[in-house]
């Protein structure tokens, strides 16, 4: 594993996971390119616009703060230079209030592009089983495992 590829995913990861837990999408939405495209073991979720992208933001903040989450925490797994301008990622999403799991904790991929000089989310593999965006708390199932993924994804434009 790259190490410099890591501590870049890490680092994304970070700010995303403490903007939401703000409520700050002045903080989330500019590691974003848009559309930005989710699959789930459910189906694909697909957000065309920063208008639709803040209303996913806004309802999975306010999720996590109505179930009071405390701490929403991502650990990479693994993260790889796809090219020098793509990092293509996974990591493990457990989120807490104080040190009790209000979801089990569920495998995620992300594919960062840097666009401009800024790491971004071009698209995300999530192990939850939701069918709606916003997700209000993710629906994990048993043993979670990522979704196979669909050509569709490397085929969407970052």
């Amino acid at each position: 594993m790259s190490e410099e590829a890591r501590e870049i995913y890490q680092r994304v990861i970070d700010v995303l996971s403490d903007a939401l837990l703000e409520g700050d999408f002045s903080k989330f939405g500019p590691y974003f390119t848009l559309p930005h495209v989710m699959q789930t073991l459910s189906g694909t979720l697909r957000m065309e616009d920063e208008d639709e992208l803040r209303r996913s933001f806004e309802g999975f903040s306010a999720s996590l703060k109505a179930h009071r989450a405390t701490h929403y925490i991502r650990l990479t797994d693994q993260a790889e230079f796809e090219t020098p301008d793509r990092i293509v990622g996974e990591h493990t999403s457990h989120i807490l209030r104080n040190a009790i799991y209000l979801a089990p904790a569920y495998p995620n991929r992300l594919v960062l592009d840097r666009v401009d000089g800024v790491w971004k989310v071009g698209n995300a593999l999530n192990a939850i089983g939701n069918t709606t965006w916003p997700v209000l708390l993710p629906k994990v199932p048993t043993n979670p495992k990522l979704p196979e993924q669909k050509d569709t994804i490397g085929d969407e434009d970052p």
